[in-house]
């Protein structure tokens, strides 16, 4: 009884697990690394741990997109995207250099366009715009002694899967603003556009 009852939780967990597997290749997943450049809205000039600095900056991300769902009406993609990201913004003192950081983590939804039927080069485009709550992490801490602030952050880009690699490999760019909520007593703000390669799953 044992035994029979085994088998048939095996093959429960098997049927289960093809299906989960199928449902994410016929939505499409993607793990990504990404590279930015960076500005801040304002400097960090009147912090007491800072010198004038260059809002200018460069960043560096990983994250993941995941299917959650399909739009009903335009049959579009529903992915829900997790990424953390370092940005950096140095000072422009010289051999006083000091560097002005800031770590993000980031979860929201993100809604891809396809533009065309599968299998067509054009259905290798596929722009998608995307909204996130941010955890942001400032360093060094501001003239509070604060150094943890929440915000949001809107996305827009465009994704291309690349035919030459069975459609496992994509590369994009896209354009992203963070707004904080300035609870470090300070404007955090800054915008930033990158690319990324992508590896779909």
């Amino acid at each position: 009884m044992k035994k029979r009852f085994g088998i048939i939780a095996g093959i429960v967990i098997i049927t289960s697990f093809m299906s989960v597997c199928q449902c994410f290749a016929k939505l499409g997943g993607q793990v990504f690394f990404r590279g930015s450049y960076a500005q801040l809205s304002v400097d960090r000039g009147d912090d007491a741990l800072m010198s004038p600095n260059d809002k200018d900056g460069w960043g560096v991300g990983a994250g993941l997109h995941l299917p959650i769902a399909i739009d009903p009406f335009f049959k579009n993609d529903i992915l829900g995207e997790i990424m953390l990201s370092y940005y950096s913004f140095s000072n422009d003192v010289g051999v006083d250099e000091k560097q002005n950081a800031v770590f993000t983590a980031l979860i929201g939804p993100r809604y891809r366009i396809h533009l065309a039927e599968p299998g067509t080069p054009l259905s290798r485009l596929q722009p998608f715009v995307g909204v996130g709550m941010l955890f942001g992490v400032i360093s060094p801490p501001s003239n509070d002694v604060s150094y943890l602030d929440i915000g949001v952050q809107p996305s827009i880009g465009i994704d291309y899967t690349l035919p030459c690699t069975d459609d496992s490999i994509s590369l994009g760019i896209d354009y992203r603003y963070s707004f904080f909520a300035h609870d470090v007593g300070r404007n955090e703000d800054f915008q930033n556009v990158g690319v990324y390669l992508g590896i779909n799953f």
